[in-house]
């Protein structure tokens, strides 16, 4: 049930991924793992909306929340 919520709120894993990717480029301190770490957040949230945009997925989430 908490994975479908997760899913469901993809534009929070995209803004927290841009804003740790941000974070982690700009200077003064140029971080490789958080810039891994935002990378991967990012792309879950991108996974996610791709999930969202399914309309069978969509209506087997409306269903079980």
């Amino acid at each position: 049930m908490m994975i479908l919520w997760l899913v469901k709120l993809y534009w929070l894993w995209i803004v927290l991924g841009l804003i740790v990717l941000t974070s982690s480029v700009l200077p003064p301190g140029i971080s490789v793992f958080w810039a891994v770490f935002g990378g991967a957040v990012l792309l879950l949230g991108m996974v996610f909306r791709k999930a969202m945009q399914s309309e069978s997925f969509r209506n087997r989430i409306e269903r079980n929340l």
